[in-house]
């Protein structure tokens, strides 16, 4: 999500930890309960989410807690994330964590920031499964501008995304800003990132990689955006360069895919190559976006695409906006076929409204975050299309946007966070199958 002009836009302020908490404005399955999801919502012991039965959250982490070297605490507004392996303890989940700030002096080091004007960062925790607290806790890498979602690497490293491209509002910054960074989940400390100025600059969202090529499929979260793919010369080193490229329907150029689509059916996907993934944007304005290079060969346009996920040989990513009542749409790409299906459109706010991070769970099911306006859900989507309610943000307005959904390496729990005031959550209860 946009980090400055949409949430303006909204007007969302910020909410305290210890901000009251209201009764839900819809605690019930409004798309269909009857033939998906869990049933009805209630509000869950301790009062921030409203769950169906059976199911309990506990609170992980949140903003301000004790955070060893940063004299702020835990950082704010945690974002994208992923479970690795831990380097040395079997008996802990190593997590990896984006924390999407903007402007500020970056956290920790500022010697070893990639720019010490901006205060986005990425953190290491590392989780004990029995009670799903962390343990450890360290900063591996800040300077980062919006760094929000991301993806896992089959190298067990993480793909941070930079949302903001720093042309706009943020010209006294001392880097140029828009890029991909590749940061190990095995750091022991602090490190200095370096761009991989290859994958592109543009407003990045999300990175997730086919472990079968090591193709890097990326989203933009612009519009008109683009769904890139970066094809690596040396798949086991990002740095080494590649091929930037941008999604095109075969045989309809300049194919718009946000409004007058038709949900199940398949789109033949083609792809044009990007020649200037890196553009002077900070000289040549918005007309030098990567996008505008795609979409003057042909490239296919979305509107403000969001998280993504890469499970089962398929990407599975959102359109906030897209759609033609403007409030979303779940897009999956499979690379074998070379196929692009629109899974779901919603008509209504109140069934979805601005899909944003997405995880498709080990049961098959997609879990959607929204970061809608005035309140927001997490939703399920059924691997035949039905959408439910699973869970609603209880804190007072209930507008602050879920984020980071990932599910516990074993796939019992489902951990997501309330971006602000930053409390990440743990849900867990009666899965069963096909579903969440």
């Amino acid at each position: 999500m946009d980090p400055i002009d949409r949430r303006t836009l909204l007007q969302r302020g910020a909410v305290l930890a210890g901000a009251a908490l209201v009764a839900p404005s819809a605690l019930m399955s409004k798309a269909s309960a009857a033939t998906a999801g869990y049933g009805p919502l209630t509000p869950a012991a301790g009062g921030l989410l409203a769950l169906p039965a059976g199911f309990t959250y506990r609170v992980v982490d949140q903003t301000g807690d004790a955070f060893a070297g940063l004299a702020g605490g835990q950082p704010s507004a945690p974002d994208g994330q992923a479970f690795f392996p831990h380097p040395t303890n079997r008996k802990l989940w190593r997590l990896v964590r984006n924390h999407e700030i903007g402007s500020g002096t970056a956290l920790g080091d500022t010697a070893k920031a990639y720019d010490d004007g901006v205060a986005g960062s990425v953190a290491i925790y590392d989780i004990d499964p029995a009670t799903m607290k962390p343990v450890n806790k360290q900063l591996v890498a800040s300077g980062l501008l919006w760094p929000c979602s991301g993806g896992a690497t089959p190298r067990k490293t993480w793909l941070a995304c930079e949302e903001g491209t720093g042309f706009t509002g943020t010209a006294a910054l001392a880097k140029k800003h828009g890029y991909v960074f590749e940061i190990p989940s095995t750091a022991t400390g602090q490190i200095t990132p370096s761009p991989l100025k290859a994958m592109g600059r543009f407003a990045h969202e999300s990175a997730v990689t086919d472990p079968k090529t090591g193709i890097v499929y990326m989203t933009e979260d612009d519009t008109p955006a683009g769904f890139y793919r970066f094809v690596p010369t040396n798949i086991n080193d990002l740095s080494a360069g590649g091929t930037l490229q941008m999604l095109a329907v075969d045989g309809q150029p300049g194919y718009d895919t946000r409004k007058h689509q038709t949900v199940g059916r398949d789109l033949r996907a083609t792809w044009v190559t990007i020649s200037t993934p890196d553009p002077d944007i900070d000289g040549g304005g918005p007309a030098a976006r990567v996008a505008n290079q795609g979409i003057a060969l042909g490239a296919a346009t979305f509107d403000y695409l969001e998280g993504e996920d890469f499970k089962n040989g398929a990407v599975t990513f959102t359109s906030s906006y897209g759609g033609d009542n403007n409030h979303g749409q779940i897009w999956r790409y499979t690379p074998s076929t070379g196929r692009l299906r629109l899974l779901y459109e919603t008509a209504n706010r109140d069934i979805l409204d601005a899909p944003d991070n997405v995880a498709v769970s080990p049961r098959g099911g997609v879990l959607i975050c929204e970061d809608g306006f005035p309140r927001n859900h997490l939703r399920g989507l059924t691997p035949g299309g039905q959408i439910f309610d699973f869970a609603e943000n209880l804190l007072e307005g209930g507008d602050s946007e879920f984020a980071g959904p990932v599910y516990t390496p074993d796939g019992k729990t489902l951990i997501v966070a309330i971006q602000r005031p930053g409390i990440t959550l743990a849900i867990t209860g009666p899965w069963g199958s096909g579903q969440l």
